[in-house]
């Protein structure tokens, strides 16, 4: 059993979606966008979206952390590293003083940043609007300086839903799913997720474990169930 289906079983954040699943269907997603035209809006907005996402799944990070981590590596010069040190967290970038490294995932090239950066020169150059681009790597000249605007990280969210059919949230419980499963410890588990409260990661952890011995216990009652009804009453 999948640790997301034991908790809220009817929030949109935590449907059973196993690590491998994630893997495959994004995997996906990144194999055809990287086929993009440069010159085609829509499909380097595929390409985008579909490595922020792998960069999610990869690091069990949340959607704001990979994004961030994406944005700034653009913007390195090559050779670029294969990480990058970002805020961690739920609030917004420079609301809090925790940071870690995300790590860029190898299939994740210099050739494609070339991608993006050349297509936000080229809107740059157009003075295209946000409004016009779909929201998707438009640029924002605040401090002088063309960078992505906050709009593409709504639209990655938007993209997750519409493309995969699950919220990015979700990988972040494939991700438990997965460590737990390979014995990996709370500790451990936490440092991954970057989960700064271990109290609320256990009591997720005790759940799912809770969960699989009611499972066990009704599974061997039903197989006890199954044999007495094949005893012959005298």
């Amino acid at each position: 059993m999948n640790f997301t289906s034991v908790m809220r079983p009817d929030s949109s954040w935590n449907k059973n979606v196993p690590y491998p699943k994630a893997e495959a269907d994004i995997q996906k997603q990144v194999v055809q966008a990287k086929k993009c035209n440069p010159r085609i809006l829509w499909q380097v907005e595929k390409l985008w979206y579909a490595e922020n996402a792998y960069c999610q799944l990869v690091n069990a990070c949340r959607v704001g952390e990979s994004y961030s981590a994406m944005c700034q590596w653009i913007d390195l010069p090559k050779p670029r590293p294969k990480s990058v040190i970002v805020y961690i967290g739920k609030k917004q970038e420079g609301a809090s003083d925790e940071k870690s490294f995300i790590k860029i995932p190898s299939i994740i090239t210099d050739e494609d940043a070339a991608t993006f950066l050349r297509h936000r020169s080229n809107l740059v150059k157009k003075n295209v609007r946000p409004r016009k681009s779909k929201g998707v790597i438009v640029i924002n000249k605040k401090n002088g300086k063309p960078r992505m605007e906050d709009r593409s990280y709504e639209g990655l969210k938007t993209w997750w839903r519409q493309t995969l059919g699950y919220n990015s949230h979700n990988v972040r419980y494939s991700n438990i799913d997965k460590m737990h499963e390979e014995g990996k410890s709370i500790e451990v588990m936490a440092a991954t997720l970057r989960h700064t409260d271990l109290n609320s990661l256990a009591h997720y952890l005790s759940s799912k474990e809770a969960q699989i011995e009611l499972d066990k216990r009704d599974a061997e009652g039903a197989k006890r169930f199954e044999e007495l009804s094949k005893v012959k009453v005298k």
